[in-house]
């Protein structure tokens, strides 16, 4: 009986052990007279199209333990034990009514709001969030979440939400044999990278497994033409802020919509196709996309949203990202096909 309960305690400490109380404490960051600098074996990362977050920058590290590598496993990237990944959420302070910033690699006096953690354990991923204090220049874990009212320049009012622990697993969930795991999903699809520089980069410092072969396809720019049509643009900004949730191993399986960057099957992918459960958040429209027909199409009508009834995505965002909503609506007007 007694070693029963040491294995259970045991077990407990393993699962449930407090994360670090401050972002210090996992390395990413080293503060100095200067301000802040990125910590050795910290590597800056970036990607082709990134999610919408209020318009809020973004600063990506990538840590990959000395004498391990990153591998592949079909078109996902496999990465060892003792990875870390972050990504700090910041404002010029200009844009959001703010004096205050802290220096740093992600620039001069910048209004940083969180910096999240995906690090790679024996027992797999674990996401962790850190609120940035200004005024004692830290970060400190908060698994509890937080709401901000802000007013970014042009765009009005608005609350940016710093997710709770559940919050952070409805996004980087992802079901596969029956089992919930964690998983990245920026960096995750290498056809997301910055390419070819970043691929190259990594490939330059020993991070990469022989088994990653260059050149690879990449992800285009969404907001950028010459990156690729604007098929190709509309497809990649579905897949990085709607696929995570909208693919047959996310959250969202149930609904049938799958807005996976190489879906092909139209109807998966929402052509003419009619809502699982009509009402409000449908808007009276009768398909996800309707080619040819944004303003009749389910999908536009929740993407260009604020109401937490409808809009899509359902967390992470609180403005209208008014450029992603345009270049998605002029996709789906220049579909061609009838819905019968």
């Amino acid at each position: 009986m007694k070693s029963f309960l040491f294995v259970l305690l045991f077990l407990s400490h393993v699962v449930y052990a407090s994360p670090p109380g401050e972002l210090a404490s996992l390395g990413v960051f080293k503060k100095t007279d200067q301000g802040f600098i990125l910590w050795q074996d910290h590597h800056l990362y970036n990607l082709n199209t990134t999610l919408f977050s209020d318009y809020a920058k973004k600063f990506r590290t990538i840590h990959i333990p000395e004498g391990e590598k990153i591998g592949v496993q079909g078109k996902h990237f496999v990465f060892p034990v003792g990875t870390i990944i972050s990504k700090t959420f910041f404002y010029d302070p200009k844009d959001v009514g703010k004096e205050e910033g802290i220096d740093g690699p992600w620039g001069k006096n910048q209004f940083l709001i969180e910096t999240r953690i995906l690090r790679k354990l024996e027992s797999g991923w674990e996401a962790l969030v850190y609120e940035w204090d200004l005024e004692k220049q830290e970060a400190y874990y908060n698994p509890y979440g937080k709401r901000l009212d802000l007013h970014y320049k042009d765009k009005g009012n608005f609350s940016y939400f710093i997710p709770d622990k559940n919050q952070c697993m409805s996004c980087h969930i992802t079901f596969k044999n029956f089992e919930k795991k964690i998983a990245p999903i920026g960096p995750k699809e290498p056809l997301n990278f910055n390419f070819p520089n970043q691929i190259a980069y990594f490939k330059e410092l020993g991070l990469l497994s022989d088994d990653i072969q260059l050149p690879m396809d990449a992800f285009p720019v969404w907001n950028d033409p010459h990156s690729g049509n604007l098929d190709s643009r509309a497809k990649a900004y579905l897949h990085v802020n709607c696929a995570h949730c909208h693919s047959a191993s996310g959250p969202a399986a149930n609904t049938g919509l799958y807005l996976n960057y190489k879906r092909k099957n139209s109807r998966k992918r929402g052509f003419c196709k009619a809502p699982v459960a009509p009402g409000i958040g449908s808007g009276g429209r009768p398909f996800a996309i309707y080619p040819g027909k944004a303003d009749q199409s389910i999908l536009q009508y929740r993407i260009e949203s604020r109401d937490l009834a409808i809009m899509m995505p359902e967390i992470g965002r609180d403005l209208i990202h008014k450029e992603g909503v345009d270049v998605v609506g002029k996709w789906i007007n220049s579909l061609q096909g009838e819905c019968l």
